[in-house]
This record gives C-alpha cells, structure tokens and sequence, in this order.
C-alpha cells in the first residue's frame, strides 16, 4: 500500500513523504527473507525504513540521490520488492 491504497502495480512512482506499508499477511515472509539476506538490514539513505511495523517512507528524490554508493553492487530492489508487489 502507498499512503493507504492499494497498489496493484509494483512500478508505481512514489513521492517524497509517500508511506509505503505492507499487508500483516506477507510480513513473516519479509521477516523470512530479512533474515535470509547479506544485504539488509542496510536501506538506502533515501528510505526511512522502520522493521518493527513493515514501513517505508520516502524522504528524499531519487534521482538527486547517488544510488550507486548508497548500495552494494549486487543490491536489486525490484528482486526483493516484486514478490510484495503483487
């Protein structure tokens, strides 16, 4: 969900202040893949990310961010948020 809705589509544009939640049904399959991964619980410097509730919230434009040294080089959001997406 963004600020609320639905989303059915996983490439929706987000804004800055956008609140990205997530169904409680998925959370133990985030809390399994959290778990599971080398990568997190590292998010990029745009993303306010809060593990406990399962939210995100974007504080700053992407593109004016440098997303390339915010992340390890093997890091690909779509892999991990396609699966929550849907």
């Amino acid at each position: 969900m963004v600020n609320g809705s639905a989303v059915k589509v996983s490439s929706s544009p987000v804004s800055i202040g956008d609140k990205i939640e997530f169904s409680q049904g998925i959370h133990p399959l985030i809390e399994y893949k959290l778990g599971n991964s080398t990568l997190w619980p590292m998010p990029p410097k745009y993303l306010q990310v809060s593990y406990k509730i399962f939210q995100i919230i974007m504080l700053e434009d992407v593109s004016l961010s440098n997303f390339a040294s915010s992340l390890p080089a093997k890091f690909d959001i779509n892999v991990i948020l396609n699966p929550y997406c849907r």
